[in-house]
């Protein structure tokens, strides 16, 4: 991202995997810019800066100042949703892909390591108590061993 001239970055607050939310902020970091999350509405202030609408929880907003260059994790429903015109489908199918070698970026893939380091890997002790139960047959009779379970772990709570 650094070898391209940027003014804006958005991204999206959750990837549709594990809806970590760690792209922007860490995107954001990696470039040192300025950084919104939650973002619900943008305008350009003037030349250098973007008014910046974003959301604070409880079904609040807040309004502020952003320098560009900067980068945004908008929220889902900022803008209605586009289709691409076959045109542009085509024009964009033409325009040739740069292939980026890490070497080429003075990264060395062997030679990197990671900056954290997993200290223990372990099981709670509450997981370790709890019990899964399997519940076969047909239905009804399974819905009667269900009922039976909630029933006992009822009593014991």
């Amino acid at each position: 991202i650094r070898r391209e001239p940027f003014d804006l970055i958005l991204t999206g607050v959750e990837s549709s995997d594990v809806m970590g939310s760690h792209v922007g902020g860490g995107i954001a970091s990696h470039l040192k810019v300025p950084f919104a999350f939650s973002v619900t509405g943008i305008e350009l202030s003037n030349e250098k800066r973007l008014l910046v609408t974003k959301e604070i929880g409880g079904g609040k907003s807040k309004k502020l100042e952003i320098e560009l260059p900067a980068l945004l994790s908008v929220q889902t429903g900022i803008c209605s949703l586009t289709y691409t015109s076959y045109r542009h489908i085509v024009f964009a199918k033409r325009k040739p892909v740069e292939l980026v070698k890490l070497a080429n970026l003075g990264i060395d893939a062997f030679e990197k390591t990671p900056e954290w380091d997993v200290a223990a890997a372990y099981i709670p002790e509450e997981a370790l108590k709890r019990h899964i139960v399997m519940l076969e047959g047909e239905p009804r009779k399974a819905l009667r061993d269900l009922r039976e379970v909630i029933k006992s772990k009822m009593a014991e709570a």
